[in-house]
Parts: structure tokens; sequence; C-alpha cells
């Protein structure tokens, strides 16, 4: 009798697994890597009770439903709407069967379904502290039916318009999958009331940073010296390349998430960081919680032979706004392992030396492998770059997040 009853259970499940595989087949099979439109939408897979954003728990960049599963596409942003949908909805459901994605019982291959427009997102102010004071943490996501889905944080002082950090993940195995990406550019936005007063998107204007310096330092002749060879950059926190789909990869490009970063460190070490970790998550298929942040203010001597604070608004009512950091950072964090390892860059590619008031905690990149074998990293016109304990970086800068670490995430040299 318990053998017949193990022989029936057995049975029942192999109909189950049966029914699925049925089930799958008949549902629909998308790669994003190769299915999507110029123009791709939004989209938001719906199962169960909660619909989530696409690829944000999926672990490939080859979305499998079963039949009858629905899905949401949305092109949101001014003037933005469904091409080649009847009435050019601004959101639309869609429902796998035969292997096909209808809308409305007619048939459409995803191509056909992509947005008149590149997709706009939103900035949700959760309220929340997350640093200093008036320091709160803002959500960069997409409003869907009055539903808000979050990509990323920031954290973001408003009256000194500056952002503390930045928090994301990168999906490694993902990322591997992809391949080579192309990243979009769309034009910076400020997206509410962000920076009071002034405008981000003039103050960042190469002759409009000349002049300030020129106004901070009181010297035509040093602001000619420092600008001749580099600018100041909007240099991103969490970076385009980080994300996959370029509906996200749009949500890096807000003001809230830059801070003013030398060009030649832009492209140089910091960029050279962001790829070495993006190499590290692919090849091991991880994900990387990733933090980036900014510190203290770079000064620079003026004709005084004094150094001076350095802002891209510069009011000499004392109501300076936009500094520039002395320090960026970050931390990568593996939460399946609890390793991780911070970063620091210094924002001053005109240095000369580097001191012992320029380093905030014991650099450990050549034990824990992040060292490149050119030693670039240690070149000041990129951006002089060293690693540190996450937990040692914690003791100087108070407001980098709690990790629960237990060991150092090793580098791949």
């Amino acid at each position: 009798m318990r053998l017949f009853v193990t022989l029936v259970l057995l049975h029942v499940l192999q109909g189950a697994v049966q029914a699925r595989k049925r089930s799958a087949s008949r549902g629909c099979s998308i790669n994003t890597n190769t299915d999507l439109p110029q123009n791709e939408p939004v989209m938001l897979i719906v199962s169960g009770k909660s619909p989530h954003l696409a690829l944000s728990i999926e672990d490939t960049v080859k979305l499998q439903l079963n039949e009858g599963e629905q899905m949401v596409l949305a092109c949101p942003g001014r003037s933005n709407k469904m091409e080649k949908v009847q009435g050019t909805p601004i959101s639309l459901s869609a429902t796998c069967g035969n292997s096909n994605i209808k809308v409305n019982q007619s048939n459409y291959s995803l191509k056909d379904l992509g947005c008149t427009n590149k997709v706009s997102g939103d900035i949700y102010n959760t309220e929340k502290t997350c640093g200093p004071k008036h320091a709160v943490m803002l959500q960069l996501g997409y409003l869907i039916e009055d539903k808000w889905y979050p990509v990323f944080s920031v954290c973001h002082i408003k009256n000194r318009s500056t952002t503390l950090f930045s928090k994301h993940i990168i999906h490694g195995k993902q990322m591997k999958e992809a391949g080579k990406q192309s990243t979009v550019r769309p034009y910076f936005q400020v997206g509410g009331d962000y920076y009071p007063g002034f405008s981000p998107e003039q103050a960042y204007r190469k002759s409009v940073q000349k002049n300030t310096l020129k106004k901070i330092l009181n010297s035509t002749e040093l602001a000619q010296k420092y600008m001749s060879t580099t600018y100041i950059a909007r240099g991103h926190l969490a970076p385009d390349a980080d994300f996959v789909l370029h509906a996200y990869q749009c949500l890096t490009y807000f003001y809230v998430n830059t801070a003013p970063q030398w060009q030649s460190v832009n492209a140089g070490n910091w960029l050279s960081l962001e790829n070495t970790i993006r190499k590290l998550a692919k090849a091991n298929e991880v994900d990387l919680d990733i933090t980036t942040g900014t510190y203290d203010v770079l000064k620079l001597e003026a004709d005084s032979g004094r150094s001076r604070e350095i802002y891209l608004y510069y009011n000499t009512s004392h109501n300076s706004q936009l500094p520039i950091p002395k320090y960026f950072w970050k931390v990568a964090y593996n939460n399946a392992t609890k390793e991780g390892i911070a970063f620091v860059a210094l924002n001053n590619p005109f240095i000369t030396k580097v001191t012992l008031n320029d380093i905030l905690c014991t650099n450990i990149c050549e034990q824990a492998g992040w060292m490149p074998t050119s030693k670039v990293w240690q070149k000041f016109t990129n951006g002089y770059l060293y690693c540190c304990e996450v937990n040692a970086l914690r003791k100087t800068i108070s407001y980098v997040p709690r990790f629960n670490i237990s060991g150092i995430l090793q580098g791949p040299n």
C-alpha cells in the first residue's frame, strides 16, 4: 500500500512537471539582448501578487514567461506612448501564449512594442535620513500605473546641492550574458527642485567653470592653469554601464546621481576601477552591492597662497553650493559571502605627492589582488586611488552604510 501511494505521488509530480514544461513551451521566451525595440519600454513581470521590474530578480537576461503569465509594458515620460498599438497607450498589459505576445487578442513581436521616445524616470523622496543633517534618501525609478518601482537610490543634501552616496546592484551573470553593452547617453536632468537657486547645467559649462574658479581663487592665471589640461565633469556615482537595460541606464542621468569630478580622474583611474569591478562580477557571475560616494571639499591654492574650497556654484554671501569633493569612494560587497572592500580616489589631478593627510585608511590593494600590474592607480594626474577595509573607511566617513563584513573581497589580479 505504501509503495502504491509513493508511485501515485511520483506520477502526480511527473504530471505537474510535464504540465509546467508544456506551459513554458507555449509561453514567451524573451532575450533582452536581441528582442527589444530601439526605444525599449519599461517591462514589469506580473508573477503572483507582486509585479517586479524585469531583470531585477532574475539571474539571466533571458526571460521565460509561462502560458497565460502577464507583463506590463510602459512608456513613461512626457509625450511618450506605445507605438504600433491601436490607441497608442502609455502602458499596456500583455499576455504570453503560443510563443506570442498578445495585446487585446492581437499577436505582436516585442520589437513592435516600442515607445515613441526614450523612457524617462522620476525621483521619489523617501524622507528617510541617511547621514548628516538634512541628508535624505532619494529613489530613482518609474511610476507605472500609480505604483512606484525603484531601481537605485542616492543620499542627497538639498540645501548644499550635493550627493553623499548612491546604492545599486551589479548583476554579474546578466552582464556576462549581455556581452558588450551599448549605453544610452540622454541629457542630464534635474528632476525636481533639488538644485534651488541655480542651474547645474549652466554651472557645469566649461566657460562658467573657469569664471567660477577665477572668482574663488581671485586669479585669472590660476583658473587658466587648472583648466588648461582638464575640466570638471559630471561624475556618475551609479554608472550607466553597471545596468543591462537601457531603461535603467537612463535613470543614471539625473544630476542627483552625479558629483563634480575632474575629467582626468573620471576617465582615468575611476573608470579603470568601475571596469575592474564589472569584470570581477561577470567573471564570477555574482551580484555585488555597490555604494559610491563623496567626502570632504577640494581645496586649491588661491592668489594669496592660501587654499580655498572649490564649488561649482559660488556665492559671495556664503551660500555656495555644489562642492567639488576632495574624495570619491566606492564599496563593493558580496552579500552571499559577506566579503567587501572599499576604494578611495583623490579628486585632485594637480598634486605632485601624497601626504598622510590624504590617506583615509591603510592601503590593501596589493594584498587583496586589486592593484593593476601597471600600478596606474598610483598616477596622480589620473586620480590617485587606493583600497581599504570597509570598516576602516567607515571610521573616517561616518555615513558609509553598515555592512556585515566577514572577509576581504579579493580582486581579479
